[in-house]
């Protein structure tokens, strides 16, 4: 009778010794290839043996290094890059409504970098494009693909406007803004000879009566609506930032916003310039004051409190 062959299964040790000299195998042959391709006259067995020492030498935690390096950098690049549009008719259109010069544009990329959806204007702003590199893309105002839709007023053509973040800012400070953009770029300051002449006059009592009538408009036609008050968004960021994901019924993504704080301001604040004047006379100062006490009243009827932007002094 034949002698039964019996079949014993290998042990953990025997398999890993026998793992690791297929892998062995595989590095000598590489290394050799590599060696005599590169440099012929080198010697591959020395490649060989420096190639050991690395792997003998090797820091545990290096691949936990380099993953959290490669972690922090995918975070950048999501917050700088990974936006997109929605389907088509899937949004509802939120309005971000402000009076110019007001940080709007600032506010849509604080939007688009915490959220990872694209934003959208009635204006063809400075950086607009149709790829992805550019600062924001071109989209169809009432196509609903976008998170916000940027404005200054309510008539935006013929779409259904589904609700609004209004954001209010110090008329001094925005007029100031505005003037300085329009009399220079958005970034820039206009220069002092600027504000001595009749234009600046006529521009801030015009504007101020725009800024009230505005946004006074805005309350009264929008029920759906949050109030977004400038100073405190530049104040507490992050905390205004997430009452806006949370109004436009968006889950925070902590990673994103963590990223967003890495360059929060973007390139859309414009250089502070230490002044030595005050632009705006007491006539003007009477006429804006006027106007801050006008809609103070308005936003107080629908439950809103006016921080005081009466005194020159807390322009920021």
């Amino acid at each position: 009778m034949a002698n039964k062959i019996t079949l014993r299964p290998t042990s953990p040790l025997v398999s890993s010794l026998l793992l690791f000299g297929i892998f062995l195998s595989i590095l000598i042959i590489y290394n050799i290839s590599s060696v005599k391709k590169e440099n012929p006259s080198r010697s591959p067995f020395r490649a060989i043996r420096n190639g050991l020492q690395d792997i003998l030498n090797a820091d545990p935690e290096d691949g936990k290094k380099e993953g959290a390096t490669e972690s922090k950098i995918q975070q950048q690049d999501h917050c700088i890059l990974n936006r997109k549009f929605m389907p088509k008719g899937s949004m509802p259109l939120i309005l971000l409504l402000s009076f110019p010069g007001s940080g709007n544009t600032w506010v849509r990329y604080l939007l688009e970098r915490s959220s990872g959806i694209y934003t959208g204007s009635v204006f063809n702003d400075v950086g607009t494009g149709n790829d992805d590199n550019a600062i924001f893309r071109a989209s169809e105002v009432c196509s609903k693909t976008t998170l916000v839709v940027k404005a200054h007023s309510l008539n935006v053509k013929k779409c259904h406007i589904d609700g609004a973040i209004i954001l209010v800012r110090n008329p001094y400070s925005a007029i100031l803004a505005e003037f300085n953009r329009q009399s220079s770029d958005k970034t820039s300051n206009a220069p002092i000879s600027a504000f001595q002449s009749k234009a600046w006059k006529k521009f801030a009592i015009e504007a101020s009566s725009n800024w009230s009538r505005k946004i006074g408009t805005q309350l009264e036609k929008i029920p759906n609506r949050m109030i977004l008050y400038y100073e405190n968004l530049v104040q507490d960021t992050n905390l205004e930032v997430h009452r806006m994901l949370e109004f436009l019924k968006v889950t925070p993504d902590e990673n994103r916003i963590r990223c967003l704080f890495e360059n929060v301001t973007g390139s859309f604040k414009r250089k502070h310039r230490k002044r030595d004047f005050n632009p705006y006379s007491s006539e003007m100062n009477d006429t804006i004051d006027s106007e801050i006490l006008k809609l103070r009243k308005i936003m107080k009827e629908y439950g809103y409190i006016l921080p005081p932007y009466e005194s020159y002094m807390t322009l920021k």
